[in-house]
């Protein structure tokens, strides 16, 4: 039988494997998050498509950072991320001199 791979889409998220290992049963929990994330993220935008959630979730969930998260709190660092102005992204942080 070939070895063949997986889409990324069907790999299980790093974040998770350690739950199989320990519950025996990742798909569940992959599931509960996903469903989770998706309930928050239609409860703090209604105008989210129910499609549109569970896009956005899988992403979360496949995003090394917020998939190390539960569900809350990747959807609440998000929402703080995008509402931090473009302006933030670029400026220098307190204490790190240039480099000339």
């Amino acid at each position: 039988m070939p070895n063949r791979r997986r889409r990324k889409s069907d790999q299980e998220p790093d974040a998770l494997r350690h739950q199989r290992s320990s519950s025996g049963n990742a798909d569940s929990s992959v599931k509960a998050w996903l469903a989770r994330c998706e309930a928050r993220l239609v409860e703090t935008d209604p105008t989210i498509s129910p499609a549109e959630a569970q896009r956005l979730a899988r992403s979360m969930l496949e995003f090394e950072r917020t998939g190390a998260m539960d569900p809350d709190a990747a959807v609440a660092f998000v929402l703080g991320e995008l509402g931090k102005s473009q302006r933030d992204l670029f400026e220098r942080r307190s204490g790190i001199t240039p480099r000339h």
